[in-house]
């Protein structure tokens, strides 16, 4: 009998769900399997609840376990691909822009709401700027919030199904676990989270802990190793918050529209994928990780997937940190610019 609470009936389907996803090797286990089946739940109009502050909290475990990847030498080497990085944000939002074009014609909404919901930046930030300029906030969060899903469900399947795997030669800082020093550990990731959430910075809690977790282990220090069981935790909390995001109501009532924004998530997947083939072959990098990292989804859920995979976590971290923050600071400039080529083209 599932129990009445929605959170504990969160709880416990996401564990089950996970362990199903786990026993099956689908790819990502302990993230697909929550999200899938919370979505599931959300589907048969199942009220579903995540813990109150879990995707922070898995978040915060994605971004120290990542962190601990960055040591000296890996630093150095993607220092070398700055220039790269740069241009990955930037075309981004290129592809953004192009993926809007065709979202407002299949969806039939107007292009500024087209346009915020198809830039692959943070979910919540591209709902504020469109709030900002007058765009269908409830559109622009139940598109982000779908590709989010769609791309957390498509690209792992996709390198799972395929075999692709990689052999790059970054590894987690070799350290055993230490109670004491995980304890520290994580009281400074906390610290950081919160210090970037009282300044009001986009997803503070996965940056903070993040840059912490990157300043501890690229200084030659080494606290404590991830246990894989907390690692599994965190990926669970993610999938369990974005499965319950699924709004059956909207999918009822608007089909056009969720047509027209699963054409525009498939679009951007196709072409994030030929930005990292591209980028790849520019600067001599495995194609695979290329391709993850320009992949449009969040920083956790692809660094998630990088390691799992082992293609280049450190890589596809910095890759998605550096466009987040040229989306972040960029997105509302090429947007005022995009409306004054508008118009001056239909003069």
């Amino acid at each position: 009998m599932m129990p009445a609470h929605p959170q504990l009936r969160a709880v416990l389907v996401s564990a089950l769900a996970g362990y199903t996803a786990w026993l099956l090797h689908i790819p990502l286990p302990w993230m697909i399997g929550p999200m899938v089946g919370m979505a599931s739940m959300k589907m048969r109009g199942i009220e579903v609840r995540p813990l109150k502050r879990g995707r922070e909290a898995g978040q915060l475990i994605i971004g120290t376990a990542v962190g601990l990847y960055f040591t000296p030498a890996v630093m150095h080497e993607v220092w070398k691909v700055a220039g790269l990085m740069l241009l990955a944000g930037l075309a981004s939002i290129g592809i953004g822009y192009a993926t809007a074009l065709v979202v407002s014609r299949l969806a039939g909404v107007d292009r500024k709401t087209a346009f915020f919901a198809s830039v692959p930046g943070g979910a919540s930030e591209m709902v504020m700027l469109g709030e900002r300029y007058g765009s269908h906030a409830a559109f622009v969060a139940m598109a982000q919030s779908l590709r989010m899903m769609l791309v957390v469900l498509i690209v792992p399947l996709l390198f799972g199904l395929s075999g692709v795997t990689g052999s790059e030669p970054y590894v987690p800082v070799a350290v055993a676990f230490s109670w004491p020093g995980f304890a520290l550990l994580l009281l400074a990731v906390i610290a950081g989270g919160a210090a970037l959430h009282r300044i009001g910075a986009p997803t503070p809690w996965v940056l903070g802990p993040l840059m912490c977790a990157v300043a501890i282990t690229a200084s030659g220090y080494s606290l404590s190793s991830m246990p894989g069981a907390v690692s599994a935790l965190g990926q669970a909390l993610i999938g369990c918050a974005l499965g319950c995001r699924f709004q059956r109501e909207f999918l009822l009532q608007a089909p056009r529209m969720m047509s027209g924004v699963v054409a525009g998530v498939l679009l951007t997947i196709a072409m994030s994928a030929i930005l990292g083939i591209g980028l790849a072959s520019i600067g001599g990098l495995p194609w695979a990780s290329l391709i993850l990292a320009t992949a449009p989804g969040g920083f956790a859920e692809m660094a998630v997937t990088a390691k799992v995979l082992q293609l280049g976590v450190p890589l596809v971290a910095a890759v998605h940190v550096t466009r987040l923050l040229i989306l972040l600071t960029m997105t509302a400039p090429i947007f005022h610019l995009a409306i004054h080529v508008n118009r001056y083209l239909e003069r």
